[in-house]
């Protein structure tokens, strides 16, 4: 973590425990094995303040605001080392096609290969289809209870699992609203964002999805060539790009996404799903039928050239380093 990070409540920067390094880490080390024993943090460190950040379109609607948590360095110390002790997990607990907060892992190349399959189905003048998805509060959906059973299956352990229950036990946040701080509430799902550990352990939550995709839907996605595995999902943690060869199987593949969400308690945002349902049929240019939709009604516009960057590019992408 950079030492001029924002701090959280009690306005202690990283900087402040860096002053002095190994009394901190003595000091900090006694603290969070008696919060272990407890099985919670203290109130100062499961306090938090959020705030928005505008994302985009309408700033007087609440929903184009991304909520950030700003917590105590202190409390953020265990969650991060945590979250790197996952970090080489990541990469063999979760699907190669998963390019979200996995380490070596880069969107360019997600990038890279929806460019190669989209070209790869224009020189074959056949049909190719995205669906891109949108879930609603995707962070703040994440229901405990299931979280902990989904780390269990991947084979995260007894202590680690307990872990992470201490650090979201009980949590309090406040909302700044002009600066001040409103009334603290309590929370009772959901994983901050502002929490070095809530990445990883949303794209651990999100997985079982994938899995559900590239199972139920491998003989409808996308190929290099007959003999090579089946492209169905390309994915930046919760921004999550379905491939298909047919568009008339986007039905089941939202199907499939549907059973999950009542599952994991998240929700599809169906305005903005449905307003970037893309696909592209080489060789014709007019719109795909709505009817192929039964779960929502929806036009299919083609893919061209400059919807390339708008379908994929769910971050900004910087240009490498010269």
């Amino acid at each position: 973590m950079a030492p001029d990070r924002a701090p959280g409540p009690d306005g202690l920067p990283l900087a402040y425990y860096k002053t002095d390094i190994h009394l901190w880490s003595q000091v900090l080390e006694c603290v969070y094995a008696a919060q272990f024993a407890l099985g919670r943090m203290t109130k100062f460190q499961r306090r938090g303040q959020i705030i928005l950040l505008y994302k985009k379109g309408d700033k007087r609607d609440p929903l184009n605001h991304r909520p950030i948590t700003l917590l105590n360095m202190d409390a953020k110390i265990p969650p991060k080392v945590l979250a790197r002790r996952m970090g080489p997990a990541l990469q063999t607990i979760l699907g190669e096609d998963q390019y979200g907060f996995v380490p070596s892992r880069d969107i360019r190349n997600a990038h890279l290969r929806f460019q190669a399959l989209q070209q790869l189905y224009k020189k074959k003048n056949t049909t190719a289809g995205a669906v891109l998805l949108d879930f609603a509060k995707a962070f703040d959906s994440v229901v405990w209870d299931a979280l902990d059973l989904t780390l269990t299956h991947f084979g995260f352990g007894e202590n680690f699992c307990e872990w992470v229950k201490t650090f979201f036990k009980d949590s309090l946040v406040s909302i700044l609203f002009n600066g001040d701080p409103l009334p603290s509430f309590q929370i009772g799902a959901g994983v901050r964002q502002g929490d070095p550990l809530s990445p990883a352990l949303f794209v651990i939550y999100i997985e079982p999805l994938l899995n559900l995709l590239r199972a139920t839907m491998k003989d409808k996605g996308l190929r290099s060539a007959p003999q090579d595995p089946s492209h169905t999902v390309i994915s930046f943690a919760d921004d999550v790009t379905g491939l298909l060869h047919d568009l008339k199987d986007a039905p089941a593949f939202l199907e499939v996404v549907n059973e999950f969400c009542e599952a994991s308690g998240m929700k599809l945002n169906t305005d903005k799903t449905i307003d970037e349902l893309l696909a592209r049929s080489a060789g014709r240019d007019a719109d795909v039928d709505s009817h192929y939709f039964s779960l929502y009604p929806a036009t299919i516009h083609s893919i061209d050239e400059g919807h390339v960057g708008r379908a994929l590019v769910w971050k900004s992408l910087r240009p490498p380093c010269a």
